[in-house]
């Protein structure tokens, strides 16, 4: 071999780098590789007020909130990956943000959020979603 050329395509939301377990259940944390390490207020507000809420919603579905990892990169879409549930934190920082929220708990938008996307995304356990083929947004394609 005179030369070999090798490439790496990563998607966003899959470059990810576990920053540890947060909340009083450990749920898992993650990061994007390129910019890390995450700023101590986002790993505090994940700690103290994402996962306590993810938590919450979980319970409506009785479903353990550990086996939920989370991870924050810009503009990345919410996973069902290989039976594992993996939920940006992104646009509940943007909301905060815009909002200009101390506490997200205090906004109906983080709980929404997470109960939209576990309705989604634990369908996927059931089967209830492919009686028609959809895209991520729950919208019928007719092909």
């Amino acid at each position: 071999v005179t030369q070999a050329t090798t490439s790496v395509h990563v998607r966003k939301g899959m470059d990810l780098v576990r920053v540890g377990n947060v909340g009083e259940l450990g749920i898992a944390f993650f990061y994007e590789r390129v910019k890390m390490p995450p700023t101590p207020a986002l790993v505090a507000r994940v700690k103290d007020q994402i996962a306590p809420a993810l938590i919450e919603v979980a319970q409506v579905f009785q479903y353990e909130a550990r086996f939920i990892t989370l991870f924050h990169q810009p503009h990345a879409v919410s996973r069902f990956v290989r039976q594992k549930l993996l939920l940006n934190v992104w646009p509940i920082m943007q909301r905060a943000k815009e909002m200009n929220l101390e506490d997200v708990r205090t906004d109906e938008f983080v709980y929404c959020y997470f109960y939209g996307l576990l309705i989604h995304k634990l369908g996927h356990f059931h089967d209830i979603l492919h009686g028609t083929r959809h895209d991520y947004y729950m919208n019928e394609l007719r092909i």
